[in-house]
């Protein structure tokens, strides 16, 4: 087998905007209770043994720290509340071909980004909310390979930035090619 050798599949690349759930078979599956954290601290290499690192800005929520998200939501989970940029960079150890997550803002459009090697590999947009009676908050890529997923958060007109969060993230890494 060639080191590093790995092959998209033909499938093509696959968006998950707005699902009510994720992944079907994740190889790790982050609920954010693994490691506990201080209330508010930021979370970037603490789970790095987990295989995903965060940007600066993203913070450890314990439950009751933030309102209802969403029934995909069970704190505790990360936020990343303005004066941050309210944006994430969610870096994996390893190439990935599949993640998925729940997502909950305010009323916004947020770009989800997938990212190799800084490259952009495929992007959407979609409206976010958050509340109690969502539950179309699921959203990630499928075949793809990336190692990066920047989210970009931009505040619907004359809302003032609030903050945003993610729990439950899936993933599922890329497999090398076997050569015979």
């Amino acid at each position: 087998m060639a080191p590093g050798l790995f092959l998209a599949s033909s499938a093509k690349a696959d968006s998950i905007i707005a699902a009510t759930t994720g992944l079907s078979g994740p190889d790790s599956t982050i609920t954010f209770s693994e490691i506990v954290l201080p209330e508010l601290v930021p979370v970037g290499a603490n789970y790095g043994g987990l295989g995903v690192t965060f940007n600066p800005g993203v913070l450890y929520a314990p439950p009751n720290t933030h309102p209802d998200a969403g029934l995909n939501f069970s704190p505790p989970d990360v936020v990343n509340f303005f004066p941050s940029d309210g944006n994430w960079l969610i870096t994996f150890n390893n190439l990935m071909k599949e993640v998925a997550f729940a997502y909950a803002s305010e009323p916004a459009t947020t770009t989800f980004i997938a990212r190799r090697n800084g490259s952009i590999v495929e992007q959407f947009s979609a409206d976010t909310d958050f509340g109690p009676s969502v539950t179309n908050n699921i959203y990630g890529f499928r075949n793809i390979l990336f190692d990066q997923v920047e989210i970009n958060v931009t505040p619907k007109p004359g809302r003032e930035p609030a903050g945003n969060g993610i729990d439950n993230l899936q993933f599922v890494r890329a497999r090398p090619l076997r050569l015979r």
